[in-house]
């Protein structure tokens, strides 16, 4: 796993339910907008969490 850089652009495929007494903020498929329009089904994982020690968000 690796942390997605800020600037990237990506679209989001699908969105997975989280649980509210979770630390996890997002869980989504996301394939990249440059894939996504030349047609390739390269999806990926995209998982937001909440570092409630650091006070961080981490993507």
């Amino acid at each position: 796993m690796t942390r997605l850089k800020e600037n990237a652009s990506f679209v989001v495929v699908k969105s997975r339910a989280i649980s509210d007494n979770n630390c996890k903020r997002a869980d989504e498929i996301i394939v990249f907008a440059k894939q996504a329009a030349a047609g390739a089904d390269r999806f990926l994982p995209r998982v937001v969490w909440w570092d409630e020690q650091s006070q961080r968000e981490f993507v």
